[in-house]
């Protein structure tokens, strides 16, 4: 089996003085992934995992926009897959 590749961008952090873990706006990290964003759980790309996904914002067919406790992510998925 396959795993889905995709590319997750850090688009707002909601740290005051910046996040602890110094991954600012605009990060990018790519990746394979196993499962898509849950509310509840926190997501893993590759070897970062968020915080506990809060709320799915958007989820298209090109890319998911979600809430971590700590972030807004998207998730972009690979066209190739």
């Amino acid at each position: 089996m396959k795993l889905p590749v995709g590319t997750l961008t850090k688009l707002q952090d909601n740290f005051e003085g910046g996040h602890p873990n110094f991954i600012r706006e605009g990060y990018e990290k790519k990746g394979i992934y196993d499962t898509l964003p849950k509310v509840g759980e926190p997501f893993w790309i590759h070897d970062m995992r968020t915080s506990t996904v809060t709320e799915i914002c958007t989820h298209t067919s090109s890319e998911i926009i979600f809430k971590t406790s700590n972030s807004t992510y998207k998730l972009e998925f690979d066209k190739n897959d």
